[in-house]
């Protein structure tokens, strides 16, 4: 057995603790001139250490900005980007720390922890540099000498500027119910903003006169601001002058990742997982989710992800992280995290999408935030809740349902592909078989999940046909499906008795006759029985008292569950008239499973046949039924049948059974159908027919009168002879 993946990655204090402050995951430049507790993992150069891969593309990104504070090379004002988007203001933490090594001052300006109404860009410059602000006070912005004055010092001096769209015109909502941002502050016949995007032209332009000075700023992405018309203005100013400072590329991503959520040294965790990644690889091939030819390159990238299949790294970058507020490295490190600490006590050796447990409050929120509002109910209805779809199929369908959550969305993207699922959902119980016949399970028993033409899996916030269906089965009420029972037991009948009653409301509606009758009732009710063998009237008792045969429901589940079905494919089939091609299919399989339950369901439920005897009681006897696939007969000729079978109803009669009787055929059956408890010929027939037998009989030569039993002669439709 494998170890659990802790054991090979340990994961850092914060991870094991639940990081239950999340903003040890959001970096910020402000936290470098507080120092407080909380931003020590940042302010503390030993601690951002720990916590900081470094990629090649930063450490040369640090030597380019060394030589321009050292040798003046290269461009004084630099926009810091990072090709898959997140871990600016890292980076830029990095430069702080290294500046020092470079004997220069660094500046760091915030825009998120600035209020416009009394804070300036070029104050704060003048008070970290000085500890007063006299030179650059006043709301206006200083023209460029002013800058020059300023910034011309012997010792070079690095000024790093984060979240400036914040400051200007309050972005992302940082500052919304605490400062004002500076488009709202006016200055004179202008704001705070176009002074402050004024100051930074100014000085982008004196950069070429200060070569010992270098300023990096940081942009956001532009879905990310309110006021595009300032975030262009920026755009133009770092573009006139800027050189690009790339920090990282998508593959130092899981180093990154790794690097923050655990102790290890990132080969000695590779390492460590080597047999366990193998081992999950050639699983996932023989399972035919991972073609044989690129499993050298996926054990590969497990092996840089470890303990996330490169699956969850790809998904949550590529996916996700193209919604404007995921914060991509932010938001995945606070996911993950919880993630993390969410299967500590479990046994996973690895983590894949199915891992990520909607259950978890800090994960569902962290990933619903930016969904949409409706899909809250999605994921409660389909895959969390203990009454969810996903719940009461297992455990195969809840792991299956939430790698198919974490591909859904943006929602532009396509879903998954079954080969996707089974990689996710796979463990060493569950294997790829299981999980594929799980799918089809699924696709008849959630209620927002979507295949699409080409074979993907994907939730919707739209309801699926399974939905509809559901809906229209609460809509069923208890009289309609009532009436849809009577109406299919009334054309089931058959031709075998002379009457047959389909819960008669009143003991009255019952005729009084010679010929054999049944009564189906639609409750259990064995005092309605009785009052029915004595009484035709509340003045009048009954005659035919052994003529009557009972059948009485015994339970109700298949039954009751198939009509309701039956009726809401057809409310769906007359409400929608827009329904797909597939959706008209699952209509019709549904209809057709219905109809098979309904057959099945009345054979199970009217089984107990209740007959009259001598004593005036009711006797039971439990009748059982072929399937009906075996057995198209109407249910009324069916038990019939199986009343001859079971020699309640006699079809033919030994004829010494009547050698002491007196009286014509009819007289005879008459006394039959009066008096419980006495045998039930078929019908007069039956009687006429084993009279001419015994007159044959004794007719014969050299005859004592009596006849040996044969195999009898039909005297009413054929079954069992009865001798006694």
């Amino acid at each position: 057995m494998n170890p659990p993946f802790y054991e090979l990655a340990t994961p850092r204090q914060d991870v094991r603790d639940g990081a239950m402050n999340k903003s040890v995951y959001a970096a910020s430049l402000g936290d470098l001139l507080v120092r407080s507790a909380a931003g020590r993992t940042y302010w503390d150069r030993g601690e951002f250490n720990k916590l900081t891969y470094p990629t090649n593309s930063l450490d040369t990104a640090l030597d380019d900005i060394r030589k321009r504070l050292q040798e003046n090379t290269g461009s004084g004002f630099r926009q810091i980007v990072t090709s898959f988007g997140g871990g600016k203001t890292h980076s830029m933490i990095a430069m702080y720390h290294a500046c020092r090594d470079w004997n220069a001052t660094p500046v760091v300006i915030d825009g998120g922890d600035l209020d416009p109404s009394t804070q300036t860009i070029w104050g704060e410059i003048e008070r970290q540099l000085d500890g007063y602000v006299e030179k650059m006070s006043g709301a206006v912005t200083p023209g460029g000498g002013a800058i020059l004055e300023l910034l011309d010092r012997p010792k070079p001096t690095l000024i790093l500027i984060d979240e400036i769209a914040v400051y200007l015109d309050g972005s992302k909502g940082v500052m919304t119910g605490q400062k004002k941002a500076a488009s709202s502050v006016s200055v004179g016949d202008s704001n705070m903003a176009v002074q402050a995007v004024t100051f930074l032209q100014n000085l982008s332009n004196k950069m070429a006169q200060l070569p010992n000075v270098c300023v990096v700023i940081s942009l956001p992405d532009i879905h990310q601001v309110s006021e595009k018309t300032y975030y262009s203005q920026l755009q133009r100013v770092a573009g006139r002058r800027k050189q690009i400072v790339t920090v990282a590329t998508y593959d130092d991503i899981p180093h990154i990742v790794r690097r923050r959520l655990f102790e290890d040294d990132d080969m000695v965790i590779s390492d460590r997982a080597t047999n366990i990644i193998r081992q999950y690889v050639s699983e996932c091939v023989a399972g035919h989710s991972i073609p044989q030819d690129e499993a050298p390159s996926y054990v590969e990238q497990f092996r840089a992800t470890y303990p996330f299949t490169p699956d969850v790294i790809d998904v949550l970058y590529k996916r996700w992280g193209s919604y404007p507020d995921f914060q991509r490295t932010r938001g995945v490190l606070r996911l993950l995290s919880s993630v993390v600490h969410s299967l500590l006590k479990s046994d996973r050796p690895y983590i894949t999408l199915s891992d990520i447990d909607l259950d978890v409050d800090e994960i569902r929120t962290e990933l619903t935030q930016h969904t949409g509002q409706n899909i809250e109910s999605v994921v409660s209805m389909d895959i969390t809740s203990e009454q969810s779809n996903s719940v009461r199929l297992g455990e195969v369908a809840v792991r299956a349902a939430r790698a198919i959550f974490m591909y859904s969305f943006p929602a532009e993207n396509r879903g998954a592909t079954g080969d996707d699922i089974k990689r996710a959902s796979y463990t060493g119980n569950i294997n790829h078989s299981a999980v594929g016949d799980m799918l089809t399970k699924m696709q008849r028993s959630l209620f927002y999940l979507a295949l699409t033409d080409d074979g993907m899996f994907r939730f919707t916030h739209e309801e699926n046909i399974n939905r509809l269906i559901d809906r229209a089965l609460h809509n069923v009420s208890n009289i309609d499906a009532e009436a849809e029972e009577r109406g299919i037991l009334e054309k089931s009948i058959g031709s075998k008795f002379r009457k047959v009653y389909v819960w008669p409301e009143h003991y009255t509606r019952i005729d009084d006759i010679d010929g054999l009758q049944l009564v189906i009732l639609k409750d259990a009710d064995i005092e309605y029985c009785k009052n029915v063998v004595a009484n035709v009237s509340a003045k009048s008792r009954r005659v035919n008292q052994n003529a009557l045969v009972f059948v009485l429901p015994a339970g109700n589940g298949r039954l009751s569950e198939s009509i309701r079905r039956l009726l809401a494919v057809r409310r769906v089939r007359s409400v929608h008239d827009n329904l797909k091609p597939t959706d008209i299919r699952v209509l019709n399989d549904i209809k057709k499973e219905a109809q098979g339950g309904i057959e099945v369901g009345i054979r199970e439920k009217y089984t107990e046949v209740w007959l009259p005897d001598a004593k005036d009681t009711i006797q039971q006897c439990r009748i059982s039924h072929r399937h009906p696939d075996e057995d198209v007969r109407p249910f009324g000729d069916v038990m019939w049948e199986k009343l001859a079978d079971e020699m309640k109803i006699l079809e033919r009669l030994d004829p010494n059974i009547l050698r002491d009787k007196e009286g014509s055929a009819e007289e005879i059956y008459s006394g039959m159908m009066r008096i419980c408890g006495k045998r039930r010929p078929a019908s007069l027939s039956v009687i006429r027919y084993a009279m001419e037998r015994l007159k044959m009989q004794s007719e014969e030569p050299g005859s004592d009168g009596r006849d040996k039993p044969d195999d009898g002669v039909n005297g009413g439709g054929g079954g069992s002879t009865i001798w006694r």
